[in-house]
């Protein structure tokens, strides 16, 4: 039997639960429901919100940080 392949091998993307207060979520549904903005679905938000944060931390002046953040070892889904 060959070894199982990571998502990154497979060109799959690898997916972690996270959770998120009842309250935040709600807030996310409504302004889903608001229509005004381009996200479809909780998912949607989330990534783009998680991924603007990480953009906006990345350009701090002191770029040594990011550079750390970058460097934290990946742990291996069981």
């Amino acid at each position: 039997m060959s070894p199982k392949k990571s998502g990154s091998e497979t060109g799959r993307v690898d997916y972690q639960p996270i959770a998120i207060p009842k309250d935040i979520i709600k807030m996310i549904d409504n302004i889903i429901a608001d229509g005004r903005f381009i996200y479809v679905s909780r998912n949607d938000f989330v990534r783009d919100a998680v991924r603007r944060r990480i953009e906006e931390i990345s350009q701090l002046e002191d770029k040594e940080i990011f550079k750390k953040l970058k460097e934290v070892p990946k742990i291996k889904a069981k």
